[in-house]
This record gives structure tokens, C-alpha cells and sequence, in this order.
């Protein structure tokens, strides 16, 4: 985690038994993001594309800035929202690799309050352990 008094950068990672193609399809299809990052999820998987999330019934925007199939997926959350859920204006990065016994997931979120840096840590640390527990297909 970097962070300063005004804006931080968190990071977190894991590894997950399954090929980066499932797992990629893990980050951008709806069923499979309501088993692990929200209860339900629209997607548009394109550049500018839209992203909508509910967790715990409080709802999220946002868009796709880049997606490269199936390695990196870039969202923004819109910064005119008032949302519990994500911190508005931020960013989250996803990157997908093959590693031994699957696929290594790296997740960084950009642009967050340096005070809230811990809380967003432990929270994107919490999300990729769901999806590691998550049981998809085999490689």
C-alpha cells in the first residue's frame, strides 16, 4: 500500500485454482461477481462500457476504461455518486496471469482517501479471498 496524506494507492493479491480465462470471466460476468464482489451486477464489458454494483442493498456506477481479454480489466467509478459501497472518482485494476495451481489475481485500487487506506486494504484484501474460495472450474 503507498499512500500520502491526500490520495493512496492499495493492493492485494491471491491465487485462485482455476484457468485465468474462468477466473477472468470471474471479474466480468454478473452471475459469478454476485458469488464474490457484489449481490448483483450489470456489466457492459467494453471500453466505456457500464459497470453497476448492489452490495448490501446500496448500489455503485461506473465504466470500463480498458479491458484486455482475458489479462487486465480497468474500471472508474463515476465520482458523482454518493456511495458507501466504493469510493467515488476511484479506480480498480485487475490483472490476471497463469501461476502454479491456477491464476494469480492482482488487484490494485487507485485514487483513495490516504485516511481510508487501511479500511479499502483490508476490504479488497476480504474480496479476492472470496474469490479464491470460489469454486470454478478446474484448469
Amino acid at each position: 500500500m503507498l499512500a500520502n496524506d491526500d490520495v493512496a494507492e492499495v493492493r492485494a493479491e491471491t491465487t485462485v485454482a482455476a484457468a485465468p480465462a474462468v477466473v477472468f470471466d470471474a471479474l466480468t460476468k454478473p452471475s459469478l461477481l454476485g458469488r464474490w464482489f457484489a449481490d448483483r451486477a450489470e456489466v457492459s464489458l467494453r471500453p466505456g462500457g457500464s459497470l453497476e454494483i448492489v452490495r448490501d442493498g446500496r448500489s455503485a456506477s461506473g465504466h470500463i476504461l480498458d479491458v484486455v481479454i482475458p489479462r487486465r480489466l480497468l474500471i472508474a467509478w463515476d465520482a458523482v455518486q454518493e456511495s458507501p459501497v466504493v469510493f467515488p472518482g476511484s479506480e480498480l485494476e485487475f490483472f490476471v496471469s497463469a501461476a502454479d495451481g491456477g491464476s494469480r489475481v492482482q488487484a490494485v485500487l487507485w485514487k483513495v482517501p490516504g485516511s481510508h487506506a487501511d479500511a479499502y486494504s483490508a476490504e479488497l484484501s476480504a474480496q479476492l479471498a472470496r474469490l479464491a474460495a470460489l469454486r470454478l472450474f478446474a484448469l
